[in-house]
């Protein structure tokens, strides 16, 4: 499985292998896009590594979702993140979309911080800090 991811004007990709069984490419699918945001960290400055731990299709509802659980290690600290996404057609894209939900937060603070950096180093530029608030997580997340 490959997977890429555009962000910044640049193209991250990440792949893994496995066996074509239905079981098995989701799991691959989730451990692509786990290599392709690490990639976008990396270029950030900061360093975060994730592992999958799981990923299920599951019904509720009447629907069908893709849950995505994977662990991230930032700094020496081990944290449990998780995601779902409805599936309209695609469970793969599906399990890409619930990655990306559960690596938000930590890829966020990381690349937020390269962002303000960035700004402060170019004190010349006409636009705004597009991250102005990223110091404090809860104002990241749109909340006061």
């Amino acid at each position: 499985m490959s997977v890429e991811l555009e962000w910044a004007g640049r193209v991250l990709s990440g792949s893994a292998s496995t066996v074509d069984v239905p079981k098995a490419r989701l799991e691959a699918t989730v451990e692509a896009t786990l290599r392709a945001v690490e990639a976008a960290v990396e270029g950030s400055g900061g360093r975060i590594s994730f592992e999958v731990e799981g990923t299920e299709i599951i019904n509720a509802l009447d629907h069908s979702y893709a849950l995505v659980s994977v662990h991230s290690i930032s700094s020496g600290r081990f944290a449990p993140l998780t995601g779902v996404v409805g599936i309209s057609s695609d469970p793969e894209l599906a399990a890409i979309l619930a990655t990306l939900r559960a690596t938000e937060r930590p890829v966020r603070v990381l690349l937020g911080g390269a962002m303000r950096r960035a700004a402060a180093k170019d004190t010349t530029s006409a636009e705004p800090d597009p991250t102005p608030s990223a110091g404090d997580p809860l104002k990241l997340w749109g909340r006061p």
